[in-house]
């Protein structure tokens, strides 16, 4: 039987000649969120391919909610159409209250095979309670356009408050609509979805009986310079541990350093064309820094994909996939037999190859083709998630990955001014550093830091390998039930994917889901709530999905 590759089926949708960079940005794989991209990798071919052709077979149905444009605005009478992923198969009624389960979608399409296959924890927790299952997919992804482009003014609408609204109207339509008895909801959400379910919790406490928030950052924060933090931290834990990689942390350290100091001399970038061959060359580009720093940050961008999802469990269950994790990372660092520019680009080939590439490519160096890209407004491009994910980050939130932490591993590569000009030279002249930096405060004023967070019921799971776990919340407190938890050696959402018994990973991954068990039994022996209407005029209403979903096997993340 054949198995899912990372290849992803592109479909023809990137051509032999597009940049590969362009195709591998931070936090996404060709257009779609790294978690989604490899929450795929779990899941057998043949039935992945099915459940996006014909998820009629997992007793998936889909349809449109109409959704206000602007739920604060009772002037703004415009609507639009959310798209809702429904399973009933699993559903029990019980008496003293249904059971109901939401997955919240992100910065992509809301993913079919999550919700086909309940092999995920959430799927698992479904299964035992007898819950009915929902997937709502975020404004402005997926095929949830709200407007009729991703102009910077139609962009106004991308909001993680309005998306916080539309999951409080979509709730207690739902209750209306299927008739639930007394119900009792638990929401899911893994990443940048965690925020959203755990957010839900301190804004709209009433709609849900729990929420589950696994990685989820809770600390709007413009320079995000504990990301490279945490990654240092992964590589010295592997150094630690692994007594064959004992010297990764200083050789890659000095890898780094290496290529840093290469791009100032003729000769380094002479040596770093050699070997990488970006495109364009170093030093043939007017902004000689801008150029160096935009070859640095592709480098490094390899590093982040590998820490964020070090899983081994894929390796046992799809044997096509390659094992993209810190130890194997280590393992390139640390081989004496090439120097450190050839380590650096060994590395980044292994990654390319276990991503479907087996040929060397060049290495994308055209920053201002990369804009081009991104500049396009049409819901219909390779890269709107992308430019959606971002417009959250420069107009809301920030969460812009830079080095700036000092002198570290990765030395001072990447600046904040990097991150603060792709945000102006992507959307327009008005997304100003200055403009990021109040819009960031605002963010923080009505949400708070992480450790004044106050939400009740809720689990806030983290890995200790994983950077976003710099930005969540450490704080517990068993008597509101705000469980939190770090697993140890976890990456990024680790929790929320297929586990068994003899899982080759950490034996700890275990005793969090044990923990998210535990609460969602815990919350559902609690009263359903009631309500959940902001007081504005939401239109209930349920229309048929009739778009065919040719392009949805191109745009599949987890977390």
């Amino acid at each position: 039987m054949k198995k899912l590759s990372l290849f992803l089926f592109f479909l023809g949708l990137f051509s032999a000649s597009e940049s590969l960079r362009r195709q591998f940005r931070p936090g996404f794989i060709n257009g779609t969120p790294l978690r989604d991209h490899y929450a795929k990798q779990f899941i057998d071919l043949d039935a992945y391919t099915d459940c996006l052709n014909n998820p009629e077979k997992f007793n998936v149905k889909r349809f449109n909610f109409t959704q206000p444009l602007d739920h604060f605005n009772s002037s703004e009478t415009r609507k639009w159409s959310q798209q809702t992923q429904w399973r009933n198969d699993t559903f029990k009624p019980k008496s003293d209250g249904d059971i109901v389960f939401l997955l919240i979608g992100g910065e992509g399409p809301a993913p079919l095979p999550l919700i086909c296959f309940t092999t995920y924890t959430w799927g698992q927790l479904a299964v035992e309670h007898g819950a009915f299952m929902f997937q709502l997919e975020h404004r402005y992804f997926g095929t949830s356009s709200p407007t009729s482009d991703m102009s910077v003014p139609n962009l106004k609408w991308l909001t993680t408050e309005q998306a916080l609204a539309d999951v409080n109207a979509f709730i207690p339509a739902m209750n209306k609509i299927f008739n639930f008895n007394k119900p009792k909801w638990v929401v899911f959400g893994g990443s940048y979805p965690g925020t959203i379910s755990a957010l839900l919790r301190m804004v709209y406490p009433n709609i849900t009986n729990g929420n589950i928030a696994s990685s989820a950052p809770l600390w709007p924060k413009l320079d995000m310079w504990e990301y490279a933090v945490k990654m240092e931290e992964a590589i010295l834990w592997e150094s630690q541990v692994n007594s064959t990689n004992k010297d990764c942390y200083n050789e890659t350290k000095a890898a780094f350093e290496y290529i840093r100091n290469a791009t100032y001399t003729a000769t380094g970038r002479a040596e770093l064309n050699g070997v990488f061959n970006p495109q364009p060359p170093l030093g043939s580009q007017p902004n000689f820094d801008f150029d160096a720093t935009n070859f640095l940050a592709g480098v490094y961008d390899v590093f982040q994909w590998v820490i964020q999802y070090s899983f081994d469990e894929r390796r046992k269950i799809n044997t096509n996939v390659t094992d993209l994790n810190v130890a194997n990372l280590c393992g390139y660092m640390v081989d004496q037999k090439y120097n450190y520019t050839q380590r650096l680009y060994n590395a980044y080939i292994w990654f390319m190859a276990s991503n479907g590439y087996t040929s060397p490519q060049p290495f994308d160096n055209d920053y201002w083709g990369d804009i081009e890209e991104l500049r396009n407004t049409s819901f219909l491009s390779d890269q709107a998630y992308f430019r959606g994910w971002m417009w959250l980050c420069c107009n809301e939130f920030g969460w812009l990955l830079t080095t700036d932490n000092g002198y570290g591993i990765f030395q001072n590569l990447i600046p904040l001014g990097y991150y603060l000009r792709y945000c102006e030279d992507m959307f327009d002249s008005s997304i100003t550093s200055d403009y990021a930096q109040k819009n960031v405060a605002k963010t923080l004023k009505r949400y708070g830091l992480p450790w004044d967070y106050n939400g009740t019921n809720i689990v806030l799971s983290n890995g200790s390998l994983d950077p976003w776990s710099t930005l969540g919340c450490n704080v517990s407190d068993d008597n509101v039930h705000r469980k939190v938890r770090t697993t140890v050696g976890g990456a990024h959402c680790v929790d929320l994917y297929p586990y068994t018994a003899n899982s080759s990973e950490n034996p700890d991954v275990a005793n969090t889901i044990n923990l998210i068990k535990q609460e969602v039994a815990y919350y559902l022996t609690l009263a359903g709530p009631y309500g959940g209407s902001n007081g504005m005029d939401t239109t209930i209403k349920a229309t048929p999905l009739i778009l065919i979903f040719g392009f949805v096997l191109c745009f599949v993340k987890l977390l």
